[in-house]
């Protein structure tokens, strides 16, 4: 199936993240040697979904060997969005760099991943946006749901503009669980808009 220029993939159940729909193919993620995590902290991601919390099956990633391996030597950052301050402050600014992009160490990242809680609202764009100031080969974005501080079922106009200007960048989406239809409109229009590819996994 596919959404616009956006391919979209039905995953099957994963083990780990990303799923095997990203991982492989001329387009996966491993074949970049510049890439950027923007990783769903925010307060849902303490749902459960097969079985364990989503928070849970996002650390996973950075527990395989086998992915981690095929990392090393690749430059890699990772932004969290949601993990700052508490869901009732709003805080819409809400996205740090966990790792700044740098030659990829699994165990640093991997600890420092370790250490994150998820607590505050879906601040998406606004991490998306500090990834693209990086303008890296591949921006993969794995979250459950659309940006919480913004009522539109489409992207913003600033962020459509910051996807335009960095026109060398490809946004992949993994869409984490059952989305609702407004949420999973928003991520696919991100991996469309961002020549990418979506990723549902439900």
């Amino acid at each position: 199936i596919f959404m616009g220029e956006a391919h979209l993939v039905v995953a099957p159940p994963p083990v780990a993240l990303p799923p095997e729909g990203l991982l492989k193919g001329k387009e996966g993620i491993l074949n970049y040697q510049d890439l950027v995590f923007v990783l769903d902290l925010s307060v849902s991601q303490w749902d459960s979904w097969r079985g364990k919390p989503k928070w849970e099956w996002q650390k996973m990633f950075f527990n395989s060997t086998a992915i981690t391996r095929k990392l090393a030597g690749s430059n890699v950052g990772v932004i969290v969005f949601g993990s700052q301050k508490p869901y009732h402050q709003n805080d819409c600014t809400d996205a740090v760099w966990l790792a700044k992009k740098g030659p990829f160490g699994a165990r640093k990242i991997g600890e420092l991943f370790g250490k994150q809680k998820p607590k505050g609202v879906s601040a998406l764009f606004t991490a998306v946006e500090k990834a693209l100031e990086k303008k890296p080969q591949k921006i993969v974005v794995v979250a459950d749901g659309g940006d919480t501080c913004h009522s539109s079922p489409a992207l913003s106009e600033k962020l459509k503009t910051e996807i335009a200007r960095a026109a060398g960048t490809t946004i992949d989406v993994m869409a984490l669980g059952k989305l609702p239809e407004r949420d999973a409109g928003i991520l696919s229009q991100l991996a469309m808009t961002g020549r990418g590819r979506f990723v549902a996994a439900s």
